[in-house]
């Protein structure tokens, strides 16, 4: 166990601010499925803008209060810190549970994928620069006493794949008909694996919502 004062954020961000799968599932870092188990065909210019046209990130705007805590004090200006950051960055948030694959010849050939992968990845660069930069309030907080590093698995959290974990979307995997486009497709996958938009619409299934300890924990005690 590491003691919080010798606690980095390097260590924060990459190993404790949550248990292995806590929220995603184990990813094996093999290559994608065979092209045709799922449709890959969907992975197109047109399909993509239409699907991003709906700004799909927008399915995790589902307001969720927290349960180990109450937002007075330094909570509450810690809470403000983590929502600006979830607005500014919800869409690389959504794209980390909604990575298709694109392959490489794919990326080197066709102009918009030389723009759009690129900048997917730009904007999951910024997300975790921006994480960090949270991550240090959280790590003031622990080493203030104000929380520990529960808090972080209060479903009020979004949180970013490690590279452990499963971040890959392969539209139309498992199924025998392949969906008309990635709308269809996000639908199925969404209503499949919750954890995609981490619980936001059945936030009681969140791990966080199962750990008993949690409920209340760092809320002040009621005076006597």
């Amino acid at each position: 166990m590491v003691c919080v004062r010798t606690m980095t954020i390097e260590l924060l961000f990459h190993h404790y601010s949550k248990p292995r799968n806590f929220l995603f599932p184990f990813y094996n870092h093999g290559r994608a499925p065979p092209t045709g188990t799922w449709a890959s065909g969907l992975i197109s210019r047109q399909h993509i803008e239409a699907l991003y046209a709906t700004a799909p990130w927008d399915n995790i705007i589902v307001p969720v209060n927290p349960i180990s805590f109450t937002m007075t004090g330094w909570y509450r200006d810690m809470s403000h810190r983590y929502l600006e950051l979830e607005s500014t960055h919800r869409q690389a948030l959504w794209e980390s549970t909604h990575a298709f694959p694109i392959p490489p010849a794919q990326r080197r050939s066709e102009r918009f994928m030389q723009t759009f992968w690129p900048q997917r990845k730009q904007r999951r660069s910024r997300f975790g620069a921006r994480w960090k930069i949270f991550l240090k309030m959280i790590l003031s907080g622990m080493i203030a006493g104000h929380c520990d590093l529960d808090i972080l698995l209060d479903p009020f959290f979004l949180h970013y794949p490690r590279p452990h974990e499963d971040r890959v979307w392969c539209p139309g995997l498992g199924h025998s008909n392949d969906p008309a486009d990635l709308l269809e497709a996000l639908d199925m996958a969404d209503q499949e694996d919750p954890w995609r938009n981490q619980f936001r619409n059945a936030y009681w299934d969140h791990p966080g919502s199962q750990i008993p300890r949690l409920q209340d924990k760092f809320k002040p005690a009621p005076s006597s």
